[in-house]
């Protein structure tokens, strides 16, 4: 099986690591003067962690998510507001599952869909995502 990051090469998948649930890690890079990363395929994944790099402009991290035949949209709870979380550089931060449960394609942006801040160089997020 093959996941696939859009403006990137495929990032492989292992069977047998999906078959055994073992976490892996993917990176997501939001471009210089961007606020949005590349959009990454989940597949069979849930993301379930968060790893900031040591430099990050924005506060906060929202997330926009699609299908194979939809455009991308803000993700938000079921009171329609947006799923946000506040960060802090160089952590690794645990994210509720639960909030990603159904997301085929996944993409992070710096800040608020309505205050999104534009990084001042390319920055590099390590998602961590596992099988449920």
């Amino acid at each position: 099986m093959s996941g696939r990051i859009e403006s990137g090469p495929f990032q492989e998948r292992d069977d047998a690591v999906i078959n055994n649930n073992e976490p892996q890690e993917w990176a997501l890079v939001i471009a210089n003067g961007a606020a949005l990363s590349d959009g990454v395929e989940l597949g069979p994944y849930v993301l379930c962690a968060v790893r900031m790099p040591d430099a990050f402009t924005g506060t906060t991290i929202t997330f926009q998510s699609r299908t194979h035949t939809t455009a991308w949209a803000n993700l938000v709870d079921t009171d329609g507001v947006e799923i946000e979380y506040t960060i802090a550089v160089g952590t690794f931060m645990t994210v509720d599952p639960a909030d990603f449960a159904g997301c085929r394609w996944l993409r992070i942006r710096s800040d608020a869909s309505g205050d999104q801040t534009t990084e001042g160089d390319d920055r590099t997020i390590v998602i961590i995502v596992r099988t449920v």
